[in-house]
């Protein structure tokens, strides 16, 4: 299922949230470019229905969880807003929802200087406590809110890099790419009601799009994108903007081919509304920032973790498996992040099969 979600997490970004003469088609383009240039956004994701298609092979246990899985799903809600600081270009991004009970909320800021971001660490207790309701094996536990209270977690851009790689990627198609994206649509095929203009999307048509990027510029988007638009068996995007309201609406139909035997179906709705606005974007002061590490420190301090020794052999293997892609810097980074979670004994183990994979590494 984490695969499937990533296609279509992939697939929305590159249909909706990328668009960001008289003609429908050409009000339609200029207005997408318009609105993306707005500095203030709300916008709200609905799950309409999810359908899990299992295969006759498929357990009654597994079943069941598909069953519980769509019913608990089913109109959930996912509200947010991005605010861009017309001076600074910092931003702020909060969201909202509520999964399976629990409220969740993030407020995370991103500063256009450094690239740095800040995660509101309040979030860790709301995520630790919704985690838990599905695992009682989790390593860590809540920490004392006073500890947290008021605090940013800070996570530089090497930090960030590692784990935003292909959202990065498709964030740097250029505005022009989907200019020409746009102009290359059949023009009968945007319809006009008033001051809604209306084009649905479909798979060949990314596709399409996909197939003009430029092979040597874009060749690891290129890559990316067609694997996942590969993993779906069907894909429309109804979108619809309305050049008065400046908001865009988005009914979207997603089947995945089966994957060890199981596929979906998912209908989304998504409604966004873009205004410009004077609002300031003021990011957190260092004293309401923790560094990952400081955060780490904290939370071990506080929850007296103790690290199994399954567990760490799971984690020792899991590096093994990965070896070809630890250097220096990935080991010193690992042992940073560990050192705080492990016992002595168990950091010196840690240490001991980083420091061999990266003498290994270096001779080849």
């Amino acid at each position: 299922m984490k695969k499937f979600f990533a296609s279509v997490s992939l697939v929305l970004v590159l249909g909706i949230l990328g668009g960001c003469g008289p003609s429908p088609q050409e009000q339609y383009k200029e207005e997408l470019k318009s609105q993306a240039k707005m500095n203030d956004q709300t916008f709200k994701i609905t799950i309409d229905s999810l359908s899990i298609n299992s295969s006759e092979e498929q357990n009654a246990e597994d079943k069941m969880t598909y069953d519980v899985v769509e019913k608990q799903l089913k109109g959930l809600s996912l509200k947010g807003t991005i605010l861009k600081d017309k001076k600074t270009k910092d931003v702020v991004t909060t969201l909202s929802t509520n999964l399976f009970g629990q409220d969740l909320d993030y407020e995370v800021f991103a500063s256009n200087k450094t690239k740095d971001s800040y995660i509101k660490a309040d979030a860790y207790n709301q995520t630790i406590e919704f985690i838990k309701q599905f695992t009682t094996e989790l390593p860590v536990d809540v920490i004392d809110s006073k500890v947290i209270q008021g605090k940013y977690i800070l996570l530089t851009k090497e930090e960030l890099d590692e784990s935003l790689d292909e959202a990065n990627e498709v964030r740097s198609i250029s505005s022009k790419q989907y200019s020409d994206f746009y102009d290359s649509l059949d023009k009968d095929s945007f319809k006009k009601e008033g001051d809604k203009i209306t084009h649905q999307f479909t798979k060949k048509e990314l596709e399409s799009f996909v197939d003009s990027l430029s092979e040597k510029k874009d060749k690891e988007l290129r890559t990316s994108i067609e694997e996942r638009l590969e993993e779906l068996k069907k894909l429309t995007i109804d979108l619809t903007v309305d050049t008065k309201k400046k908001t865009k609406k988005a009914k979207i139909v997603v089947t995945s081919k089966p994957i060890d035997g199981t596929s979906y179906t998912i209908k989304l709705s998504i409604d966004q509304r873009a205004q410009d606005s004077e609002k300031r974007v003021k990011l957190p002061s260092n004293e309401e920032s923790l560094s990952l590490t400081e955060f780490a420190r904290e939370a071990a301090n506080l929850t007296n973790v103790e690290v199994s020794e399954e567990d760490m052999q799971t984690l020792l293997e899991k590096i093994r498996q990965n070896s070809e892609s630890v250097d220096a810097e990935t080991a010193e980074r690992f042992k940073e992040t560990y050192k705080h979670l492990l016992s002595d004994e168990q950091f010196k183990e840690l240490s001991k099969v980083l420091d061999e994979i990266v003498a290994e590494n270096s001779q080849v």
